[in-house]
């Protein structure tokens, strides 16, 4: 598979199996809650990456969600979506690489974090450590317009045997 873009190539990085451990931050940003989980990563043709994620609530519960990733060369933007068993709610990304970090910043709207009021801004940073190491930390936008860390996931390639589909173990 030859990328199209450095864009594309970008995102390739992700293809593959992970393990994860997600820290939920309170408003210190001082590790609250860890849970772990694995992230199975594959290339839907040249220009899209989708993401399944199998882990645990903070409850125990678990919990499943699938995420896509692509550039789109027309709008010279990423875009995609976050399907996931925690809320009944269809996240739509839309975003770019800031070339000053390296990272992939993708943006969103969503049910509010507090019960104040009814949906928030969000925002995705995703870093590539290394080949065999990859960061997350997803914010919420306060009130003052400055973006305060939430979670932030840590994820390692994980080279042994192939990571179970939460499909493959349906139907058994």
């Amino acid at each position: 598979m030859k990328p199209i873009t450095d864009e594309t190539a970008w995102l390739q990085q992700s293809i593959g199996n992970w393990r994860y451990e997600l820290a939920t931050l309170d408003e210190r940003g001082s590790c609250a809650i860890i849970t772990t989980g694995t992230e199975r990563v594959w290339p839907l043709g040249d220009m899209w990456v989708v993401a399944e994620n199998v882990g645990e609530a903070a409850d125990g519960a678990p919990t499943l969600s699938l995420t896509t990733i692509g550039f789109e060369p027309a709008r010279q933007r990423f875009t995609g979506s976050v399907a996931t068993t925690m809320v009944p709610v269809l996240f739509t990304l839309d975003g770019a690489i800031d070339r000053a970090t390296n990272a992939l910043q993708l943006r969103t709207k969503g049910p509010a974090l507090t019960v104040t009021k009814g949906t928030d801004r969000y925002r995705d940073v995703h870093r590539i450590i290394d080949s065999g190491t990859r960061e997350l930390i997803a914010e919420v936008r306060a009130a003052d317009g400055q973006w305060r860390a939430f979670m932030r996931t840590q994820y390692n390639r994980w080279t042994g045997e192939s990571l179970q589909s939460a499909n493959d173990s349906q139907g058994d």
